[in-house]
């Protein structure tokens, strides 16, 4: 074949095709990076969803329990909240590293039935406000109203982060 015969359109050179695809695979290379980022943010981000949906579950539970609960059954000792309530007992503890709520029904000798709220709990503490408005970590306590207007539950978890709830109990109707 001739030069003279050769026009424009007859095709492409190895270099030209070679230069198109060394950008191919850059733009390529770069989609993937990309993606790739995003998967890894996505994936964080649904692991941190997790933990603080599961966290506000266990402080849900927590909340609708003493909202139902009579102020004059509330018991703090050093490791362990309780309350009666019309559906029966409940109580809170923290076991190794797990926040758990024991459920007992009245007039049933069974044991106790162990809910895990929350895991990853590096401490627990419980505090009681009574009526003149003074908080105590025991109670009841001496010296103290017999009844008890709110409970605070404060949660240290995994991470540094820690958590605190405070619940007004129902208050007492005159009978």
């Amino acid at each position: 074949m001739t030069k003279a015969a050769r026009d424009g359109a007859a095709g492409i050179t190895l270099v030209e095709m070679l230069v198109a695809l060394a950008l191919f695979s850059l733009v390529g290379l770069a989609g993937f990076t990309m993606l790739d980022a995003v998967l890894q943010v996505r994936d964080r981000t649904d692991g941190r969803l997790e933990h603080l949906a599961a966290v506000d579950r266990a402080l849900t539970v927590f909340s609708r329990d003493f909202a139902q609960a009579d102020p004059l059954s509330v018991t703090l000792s050093e490791e362990r909240l309780e309350i009666e309530a019309e559906s029966g007992g409940r109580g809170y503890l923290l076991d190794g590293s797990t926040l758990v709520r024991e459920t007992s029904n009245e007039g049933e000798d069974n044991p106790p039935l162990r809910q895990i709220l929350l895991e990853g709990v590096a401490g627990l503490s419980f505090r009681v406000l009574s009526v003149d408005r003074q908080w105590f970590a025991l109670w009841p306590s001496e010296g103290a109203a017999p009844v008890a207007t709110a409970v605070e539950l404060m949660l240290e978890l995994d991470g540094s982060e820690s958590v605190a709830r405070l619940v007004d109990l129902p208050g007492i109707v005159p009978r």
